[in-house]
């Protein structure tokens, strides 16, 4: 084979090989879902032990009415007259 040949086997192999794999992911993910859906696959389930991120807290209006203090503050620092 010619360094060409190479060159072009090497590419359609890098070119199957970037789209193959996303690809058969996505089928393999999807044909997972089907059979779980009708039953064909128990249902995966999360451990017991697992707990989900508790959402961040609001800024209380304290807190907001300090932030307000801060901005009004440092009008001169940022833009002097």
């Amino acid at each position: 084979m010619t360094g060409a040949g190479w060159l072009a086997l090497a590419l359609g192999l890098a070119l199957g090989v970037g789209v193959g794999v996303p690809l058969l992911g996505d089928f393999l993910r999807k044909r997972d879902f089907k059979r779980q859906i009708t039953g064909k696959r128990p249902e995966r389930r999360a451990d017991d032990n697992v707990r989900a991120e508790e959402p961040p807290q609001a800024p209380t209006e304290a807190d907001a009415m300090k932030y307000i203090a801060e901005l009004k503050s440092k009008q001169n620092v940022w833009g002097g007259k």
